[in-house]
């Protein structure tokens, strides 16, 4: 009876031993199963989210080209504005020239790097400091207004550095802008 129980133990602990690594090995193939997808799951992702940075480094640049358009027009109309030989023609074209560039400033601040930004910013506030003066100086209701030979001279003298501001920025706009976007 001894022995039977002996090799009953003996029986009992070999389908032991054999149940412990029939489950060791499944556990083992689904943790490696589990892994696998684990290091698929992350190249997938890598994939998607270099997709996506490019799509949105794409966009960026599109967004910045079209805003660099946008500037210009308004900028073209502004140079106009203030670029005649007639100091009387000129403040005529500033009455009717934007006031403001109507581009959104955040946007601008946002797809342009600083330099950008700041030859954009430093040619309209000159322009629009400049346009607010004239009409200030020059705002009548109706009246004729006598203007001296000196302060027409000043009207051409003081629009030089804002015409050279939007030289800058066309400069800016064609040469580094809508270059680096083609």
């Amino acid at each position: 009876m001894e022995t039977n129980i002996s090799l009953f133990s003996l029986i009992f602990t070999g389908v032991g031993v054999l149940a412990t690594i029939v489950f060791s090995f499944l556990l083992w193939k689904a943790t490696k199963n589990a892994a696998d997808t684990a290091r698929a799951t992350l190249e997938l992702s890598k994939e998607l989210y270099e997709r996506e940075e490019q799509r949105q480094k794409e966009f960026n640049e599109i967004r910045k080209k079209q805003l660099a358009r946008q500037i210009w027009r308004e900028s073209e109309k502004a140079y106009y504005a203030i670029v005649d030989v007639d100091p009387l023609n000129i403040l005529n074209k500033l009455e009717s020239a934007p006031s403001d560039l109507h581009v959104d400033k955040e946007e601008i601040i946002k797809y342009f790097p600083r330099e950008q930004v700041e030859i954009i910013f430093k040619a309209w506030d000159a322009y629009i400091d400049y346009k607010e003066q004239k009409q200030k100086l020059y705002e009548v209701s109706g009246i004729a207004v006598v203007i001296s030979q000196a302060e027409l001279d000043a009207v051409s003298k003081e629009v030089e550095p804002i015409v050279l501001a939007f030289s800058n920025l066309e400069n800016m706009i064609k040469y580094q802008v809508l270059k680096e976007a083609s």
